[in-house]
Formats: structure tokens, C-alpha cells, sequence
């Protein structure tokens, strides 16, 4: 089981993610503890879904969950807290 999982519901941030990711992922590999990073794509129509499946493809710890359509950041939430399998959220 992962001991942390961290939750991001996105939409459109194909300018800024991979600067997200890269910091999201320093900060947690500051703590020196297994984690997993959980992408919502909440309806994503900017090229956001693909940066977040290239990241997925080259980090394990990445999962990327992908909504058809916008259903605001409370469902999307929702949806990275079913997929989280870390005991802290």
C-alpha cells in the first residue's frame, strides 16, 4: 500500500502541468516515502490528457483518470479518492 496519495483534478492545464508534476514530485520525494500521484482529467479539451498519459507512461507512481466531461472538482475528487490506495490522502 502506498503511504501517500496525492490528488489533482485538472482541467485545461496543458501550459502549466508538467511544471506541476515536476513539482509535486519534488516535494514528495523530499519526504522519502512512497507515494502515488492521481491526475483527474476533468473534461480536459487543451492537449492536458496527453501530457498527463507521456508522464504516466514514464513515472510508475503516476495514475491518470480521465472524465468525459466536466464534472467540476468535487466529482473529480471524488473519482482520485476511489483510485487513491495510500493510507494518507
Amino acid at each position: 500500500m502506498k503511504q501517500f496519495s496525492v490528488i489533482l483534478p485538472l482541467m485545461n492545464e496543458g501550459g502549466v502541468f508538467e511544471e506541476l508534476y515536476s513539482r509535486v514530485k519534488k516535494t514528495m520525494d523530499s519526504f522519502d516515502t512512497s507515494y502515488e500521484i492521481i491526475f483527474v482529467d476533468d473534461g480536459s479539451n487543451d492537449g492536458s490528457y496527453q501530457i498527463m498519459k507521456q508522464i504516466a507512461e514514464s513515472d510508475n507512481r503516476v495514475i491518470v483518470v480521465r472524465l468525459y466531461k466536466n464534472f467540476g472538482k468535487s466529482d473529480a475528487l471524488a473519482v482520485g479518492f476511489d483510485k487513491a490506495k495510500g493510507n494518507i490522502i
